[in-house]
Formats: C-alpha cells, sequence, structure tokens
C-alpha cells in the first residue's frame, strides 16, 4: 500500500510555466486522475511530472505543458502514476 502523499523535486523544464525546475511539488496518491491534472509519473527509473491530456479506458495520455523541451511519454497505464500534484512549495 502506498502512503497517501509523497514529496518530489521538479527536475527538467517540461511543465513550464507551471512547475519551475527546483520547485518542490507534493502529490496526493490516493486518487482517480483526471484530464488537465498535473500528476508524477515514474517512467524508466525517473519521477517526471506531466499532465493527463487524455484518457484511454484504463491507460493516460500525459504530455508537458512545454513542448518545446518535454519529452512525448505518450500512453501509459494507471500503476505509472505516483500522484496529483496538489501543491507547489
Amino acid at each position: 500500500m502506498r502512503f497517501p502523499f509523497s514529496r518530489f523535486v521538479v527536475l527538467d523544464q517540461s511543465m513550464e510555466p507551471a512547475f519551475f525546475e527546483g520547485d518542490h511539488v507534493l502529490t496526493f496518491n490516493w486518487f482517480k486522475p483526471k484530464v488537465g491534472e498535473a500528476v508524477v509519473v515514474g517512467i524508466k527509473g525517473r519521477n517526471l511530472i506531466k499532465r493527463v491530456v487524455k484518457i484511454i479506458g484504463a491507460k493516460f495520455i500525459i504530455e508537458g505543458d512545454n513542448r518545446k523541451v518535454s519529452s512525448r511519454v505518450g500512453l501509459i497505464e494507471a500503476s505509472k502514476i505516483i500522484g496529483k500534484v496538489i501543491l507547489k512549495y
């Protein structure tokens, strides 16, 4: 079972201007993702902040807000989503 909350530090520029490199964020991990929400996903050993842009069944299409520098993640399973960003500090 996961903890209800987690903390992360933004490590790239893929979500600018909403989140900048070095920002700290708090996630709520017991939730069902919705389109438009910023989430932290665990992909290839890294934790990335992305936005849910579409839901297809039990899978999610996620992208960064800053299309110039954001890598395309594409379709992911719900199990890759760690939590919904609820606070930037």
